[in-house]
């Protein structure tokens, strides 16, 4: 492996396009990344969290007596400790607003339940002792008197007539009911369909079980009121806002959270968890640092799923093959409390159904379900690949039962190119988009002509062979983002990035970016994430965002230490800014070879005296997007 001259993997020069080792992979795969679990504070002790093994269940009373007598306990923690200091729950504020006539309902999460179980691995009560295995002996004493409940576990179950209430508060289990579309005109459209496909479907739920589980240390300096939480989260700043904001009514400044390197997210470490609050009360508490960290089961039994949703949809076409509409009922299931983001999945499935092609009319309603199993939040593309698995399905159904090939009625149904800027019955734009060109790519690099003959060759040797083909619109770059960059005086660069990397490579791709923007050998590059002390702000790694939204706040960060660095050339060539121009890591003046390389550059926006007037000390720069 070639290595810098400061010993970091990768060739000296490494920017866009250039193949080379992933920076952070020498760590993981010599065993030297840096987990939350790897985190051994002194004086640190350990906490164990008291689970129902009931999916709905009445608590009468939860009895710690025996728990605070057992060898090594020093606290137990219980929804009725939790209610007496005042602590605020966790909220969700993404639950759409229904239709008309209709309530949403958008219950709390308190960080320890006092009153009900609603899903098997709810939160009880938390006991921290001197050691884990003291701590997990401890909470088996921890006696709940239970009045187990009639539960509801499937979402169409939920919404029958009759069935056991998750919440008092939402009659029905009903969270929310949407709807999109012009139901007149897609009912005109179907009374005057040649064919009608029909599909109805059950996407099970997913758990993300990523190699590294949830886990939270949490560190409390009395002295400088202060709470350092180290968490296994995609959004530190979203953590620090919720836990400081809602939970524990703090100054956000009082709070700091640090997200070492993360072992997988896939978006089931984007919620903020009570596990989190838990740490931090027991630590605030207690005056010593307190970790948790969360095994198999208890990720399994706690952790936010995704997927799980209903669908019964139809296809309405014309006599030559033509879509005239599409018409679609869901159920999604929310589980038994919302996550922050729980109301994303039903948003953007709204927007996804109609997914490359031109349908004329649709109407589509959306009911979200509360149940008695684990909270529901956005996995991997939420929601996108239910519903292309929707359309796909009814796309290849229609062609079966009408007697048409299945890529022939897709190109008779694409949207055209000509026709971009696009806007979708769900409300979504498409700015571009060729799709008719993504289709014939992918028939002659998959050698779709050639299918069946390989298929009668495997025949042969007793093979069955099959094909298939699908095509998927996905919406990417969520939300705003900040990227910062500081120049030091002998001219390496850190990256600030409000972004958090999971595994998919960031440190690589961010260092790649400036050392081929900014002409620096990639190994005096630096990229650090995951720190709320050192990060001014971010929103964290979801939805697609970190390379379109992180990389393009990132150009502008760039772009400014460019600006500022032309100006102190321009002084130090006795040119016209005008007249400087950058490029291959040189200022340089125009059509001359006068020229001064960006390291010396930054060695002179550090001077303690001659800076031309009005510049700024240093060579930083910040970018938004």
């Amino acid at each position: 492996m070639d290595r810098t001259a400061d010993g970091r993997a990768g060739a000296p020069h490494a920017g866009i396009g250039a193949a080379l080792p992933r920076l952070e992979d020498e760590r993981f795969l010599t065993g030297r990344g840096r987990y939350v679990a790897d985190v051994a504070l002194p004086g640190m002790v350990h906490a164990c969290v008291v689970r129902s093994p009931h999916a709905h269940a009445r608590i009468r009373s939860v009895d710690t007596a025996a728990a605070r007598a057992a060898p090594g306990m020093l606290l137990v923690l219980t929804g009725a400790d939790a209610a007496h200091e005042g602590l605020g729950h966790l909220t969700c504020p993404t639950i759409p607003q229904s239709v008309a006539g209709v309530a949403s309902r958008s219950p709390s999460q308190a960080i320890l339940t006092q009153d009900k179980a609603r899903h098997v691995g709810d939160r009880i009560a938390l006991v921290v002792a001197e050691t884990l295995d003291q701590a997990r002996d401890a909470a088996e004493l921890v006696a709940v008197d239970y009045a187990p409940l009639p539960s509801v576990t499937a979402s169409d179950a939920a919404l029958a007539p009759g069935a056991p209430l998750v919440w008092d508060e939402a009659p029905g289990n009903l969270c929310y009911r949407i709807a999109r579309g012009d139901k007149d005109a897609t009912d005109a459209a179907f009374a005057r369909a040649a064919h009608v496909a029909r599909l109805d479907f059950h996407y099970p739920r997913a758990s993300a079980a990523a190699i590294e589980p949830r886990a939270s240390v949490a560190d409390y300096d009395p002295a400088r009121r202060r709470v350092t939480l180290y968490s296994t989260t995609q959004a530190p700043f979203r953590v620090r806002e919720v836990l400081a904001g809602a939970v524990f009514k703090m100054p956000q400044t009082d709070f700091r959270v640090i997200a070492p390197d993360v072992g997988g997210g896939f978006g089931a470490k984007g919620p903020v968890y009570p596990e989190d609050a838990l740490t931090v009360w027991a630590a605030r508490t207690l005056g010593r640092p307190v970790k948790w960290v969360s095994d198999r089961a208890e990720s399994l039994a706690s952790d936010s799923h995704g997927r799980d949703q209903r669908e019964a949809a139809e296809l309405a076409f014309d006599a030559d093959g033509r879509i005239l509409a599409l018409r679609a009922a869901a159920i999604l299931d929310v589980g038994g409390y919302l996550v922050m983001s729980a109301g994303v999945p039903g948003l953007v499935a709204m927007h996804s159904w109609t997914s490359v092609y031109h349908v004329p009319a649709m109407y589509a309603e959306i009911a979200g379900a509360f149940t008695n199993t684990q909270p529901i939040g956005p996995y991997r593309g939420t929601s996108r690949p239910e519903c292309t698995f929707v359309i796909e399905r009814l796309v290849d159904k229609a062609a079966r039962e009408m007697g048409i090939d299945g890529i022939e009625l897709r190109r008779r149904n694409m949207i055209p190119a000509s026709a971009m800027p696009y806007t979708t019955h769900g409300h979504q734009t498409y700015d571009a988009g060729d799709f008719a060109l993504v289709l014939e790519r992918a028939l002659a690099a998959s050698d779709w002509s050639g299918f069946p003959a390989r298929r009668e060759e495997a025949r042969g040797r007793g093979r069955l062979r099959g094909i298939g083909m699908c095509m998927h619109v996905e919406s990417a770059g969520l939300y705003g983002e900040r990227m910062e960059l500081r120049v030091d005086s002998g001219g390496s660069v850190t990256v600030q990035a409000g972004t958090m990397a999971t595994g998919q490579g960031h440190e690589t791709m961010y260092a790649q970016l400036v050392a081929g923007w900014l002409g620096v050998p990639i190994g005096r590059v630096r990229v650090m994430q995951g720190d709320t002390d050192q990060v001014l702000f971010g929103r964290g790694t979801f939805a697609e965002r970190s390379a379109m939204t992180g990389g393009s706040a990132l150009k502008g960060a760039v772009d400014e230490v460019v600006r500022k660095g032309r100006r102190l050339a321009a002084h130090m060539l006795e040119a016209a800014e005008s007249d400087v121009e950058f490029a291959d890591g040189s200022f340089r003046v125009a059509g001359t070879d006068r020229a001064v390389p960006f390291a010396k550059v930054a060695g002179f926006a550090h001077a303690p005296m001659g800076l031309p007037e009005g510049a700024e000390l240093g060579l930083d720069g910040t970018g938004s997007f």
